[in-house]
């Protein structure tokens, strides 16, 4: 299926996409924010967060995009492409959030710092490209899961 619009709405439901972003995005302010205070903040002068930090979210994240891909794919139908494009559709929603944030702060005359080392890590990178790889992984095993193939 080569010519396949992803975008149809049988096949891609984009608002559901985003909504999934959205609930993704605050998922991870919340587990990044919490292990931060509970592994003690910053690593020096800078914004950048301890290894350790991020190690623990790479875990948490396997049950939580499992569960918010489970959510998603109960409406759309599951593959690894799907799977895939959920992924980015969820990181292209996180970054305009972020973008958001980021001039509603540069507006307000409020550092903005934190963004560039945030996006200048190395480890957030990882767990971007973690996140994408779970979402597709999620997508085929639920549809080996739940797809009724004919013999």
């Amino acid at each position: 299926m080569c010519g396949e619009n992803i975008f149809n709405r049988n096949i891609m439901n984009i608002k559901r996409a985003i909504l999934f972003g959205i609930i993704l995005y605050l998922v991870s302010f919340l587990i990044i924010g919490s292990l931060r205070i509970l592994f003690g903040g910053y690593v020096s002068d800078t914004y950048a967060l301890p290894l350790r930090v991020f190690v623990v979210a790479w875990i948490v994240y396997i049950p939580v995009l499992f569960f918010l891909t489970k959510w998603y794919f109960r409406e759309v139908s599951p593959s690894v492409k799907h799977g895939f494009w959920l992924g980015i559709i969820a990181y292209l929603t996180t970054s305009f959030i972020d973008l958001v944030g980021f001039t509603s702060l540069r507006l307000a005359g409020q550092p903005t710092e934190i963004y560039g080392y945030l996006y200048g890590d190395w480890k957030f990178w990882v767990t971007l490209a973690w996140g994408l790889v779970l979402c597709m992984l999620s997508g085929g095993e639920f549809d080996k899961t739940f797809t009724k193939r004919k013999s």
